[in-house]
């Protein structure tokens, strides 16, 4: 499954819980990801040109731009 993975989304509550890939390039090395419950998703990366990865959890994120699903 290809996945467009500059933006996840999932509704929860009637909120967004948003998440922004803050990496140049990122998105490409998303080729497939996973649900493992409404909240968490499981994402395998390829890098290209790194050989080590920073990741930077936040809580909760808000996002005026979250559109939600009806």
């Amino acid at each position: 499954m290809r996945v467009d993975a500059s933006l996840l989304k999932c509704r929860l509550n009637d909120r967004a819980q948003v998440g922004h890939l803050v990496e140049h390039d990122l998105a490409v090395g998303i080729t497939e990801w996973t649900l493992v419950s409404r909240r968490a998703a499981v994402i395998p990366l390829k890098l290209q040109h790194a050989k080590a990865l920073t990741l930077l959890h936040i809580g909760t994120v808000y996002s005026e731009n979250a559109i939600l699903p009806r």
